[in-house]
């Protein structure tokens, strides 16, 4: 091990460990989704209920605006004759700027709302219920379950084998048809 204070970027001291030998190398089988289970739960809840929820919301939203007590009214002004006046136009303070700058804060501006809007929009749809939840849970649970009861002879026997060498891929392959499985479900809501 050796420490170099001298290093070429801002930091405080470097320090080197160099091993004798290389690290060994295994091989093993392995059982690896292709995404975790958390993630198409919640991609299978967000199919089923996040649409219901975000418009369950904006009518939470929309009702809450009627309720409002509050009287808006345009001011309407007039001169000495009766007719009525245009309200003051002030100079912009926009027109300072050439159109490139305006169109690109403008755009900025508004990619800046949009995104807001759809952090906004799936807070809003995964918001689940403790029902709704456990409705798609129980639907995954049998949509596994019946994609896996299909097999119920082949596990019978493979289990009578006792070989893990032989079980692990074959696992793999039956983790990997419950992935397509709610995939497949999330895409057929």
């Amino acid at each position: 091990m050796t420490i170099d204070h001298t290093p070429t970027f801002p930091v405080h001291d470097v320090v080197r460990v160099t091993f004798k030998n290389l690290p060994p190398t295994n091989t093993y089988n392995a059982i690896n989704m292709p995404c975790t289970i958390r993630s198409l739960y919640d991609e299978a809840c967000l199919e089923d209920h996040g649409e219901g929820n975000l418009e369950r919301h904006i009518d939470k939203l929309a009702k809450q605006k009627d309720s409002t007590n509050m009287f808006t009214c345009d001011p309407i002004i007039k001169d000495d004759t009766n007719n009525e006046v245009p309200p003051p136009s002030f100079p912009n303070k926009k027109d300072k700027l050439c159109a490139l700058d305006r169109e690109l804060i403008d755009t900025h501006v508004d990619n800046q709302l949009n995104s807001e809007q759809d952090l906004i929009n799936k807070q809003h749809a995964t918001n689940y219920t403790p029902e709704q939840k456990k409705a798609t849970l129980t639907k995954l649970h049998l949509l596994i379950d019946e994609e896996l009861h299909k097999l119920d002879h082949r596990w019978r026997k493979l289990l009578s084998w006792e070989n893990r060498e032989v079980l692990s891929p074959i696992f793999q392959g039956h983790r990997t048809c419950c992935d397509q499985v709610l995939r497949s479900h999330a895409r057929d809501v």
